[in-house]
């Protein structure tokens, strides 16, 4: 299981360890606008509460692979019928409902949880760098 970390991305309140953490600080310090750099490393660390996080992208995870099952579940090598199409859309609605569900409750908590561990943070809810027109 990977860490978290907040705002490894400038887009992204928090994420899942993809690349190793020091990889990430050198591309920022290498390859990122010199106005933006000491605010990115500043908000880069680790989320100190990780299981609020594990559990909702569980749920995001158990979504996508329920979603994947249903999609070869209902593929056939002549096509799909208008009643498979139909169960299909079902099912993937109803997946797709309890994914939000959970999202929607964690967001609160998420948000909270932001505050607490990286005060002082200009997150606007889309992007560190609010008062940059060009994100």
């Amino acid at each position: 299981m990977s860490d978290y970390y907040w705002h490894l991305h400038h887009m992204q309140l928090f994420e899942e360890e993809a690349e190793p953490v020091k990889q990430r600080i050198q591309f920022i310090k290498e390859k990122k606008p010199k106005d933006e750099v000491e605010t990115r490393l500043r908000l880069l660390h680790k989320v100190k509460a990780q299981t609020l996080l594990h559990r909702l992208l569980k749920y995001k995870r158990d979504y996508h692979a329920a979603e994947d099952r249903i999609y070869k579940k209902y593929e056939t090598h002549g096509g799909i019928s208008l009643a498979e199409e139909a169960l299909k859309m079902e099912e993937l609605a109803t997946v797709r409902k309890a994914y939000e569900l959970a999202e929607l409750k964690a967001l609160p908590l998420i948000e909270a949880l932001h505050k607490k561990e990286c005060p002082d943070c200009p997150w606007d809810g889309r992007t560190i760098f609010p008062k940059k027109s060009v994100y």
